[in-house]
């Protein structure tokens, strides 16, 4: 009955781990980019959102990704990753979707898990 209990995530992991969780629904399960979602996801991991680009994608802010062309679509992405990440990415929509093509974070592969697991440019 009072067997041996699952080990707790640090603060540090749960934040990862919900920064990945919410990066799944905008990219994947939502329908739009969301400024305030990215402004959250970097304050969890200690980094701050850039004025010029907060300003630029923030025009993007609820703007469905159907409306979108397929390269601003991957530019976004990529900024996205960028800003939270700090390391300039190359990846496609497609690509950026299979990162996020499982919520649990031990599922999730791919460069911008490896990043935030990593704690890079975040200490």
């Amino acid at each position: 009955m009072f067997g041996k209990k699952p080990k707790r995530m640090t603060d540090d992991e749960f934040g990862k781990a919900a920064v990945m969780q919410s990066l799944h629904k905008m990219f994947r399960v939502g329908g739009h980019f969301n400024i305030c979602d990215l402004e959250k996801q970097a304050k969890v991991l200690g980094v701050e959102v850039p004025k010029d680009e907060r300003n630029r994608l923030g025009l993007f802010h609820y703007i469905s990704w159907n409306e979108m062309e397929p390269d601003l679509k991957n530019e976004i992405f990529a900024r996205t990753i960028e800003v939270l990440t700090g390391e300039r990415v190359e990846l496609t929509k497609g690509e950026i979707i299979e990162l996020f093509a499982s919520a649990e974070n031990k599922k999730v592969g791919g460069k911008v898990y490896k990043l935030l697991k990593a704690g890079e440019n975040h200490d």
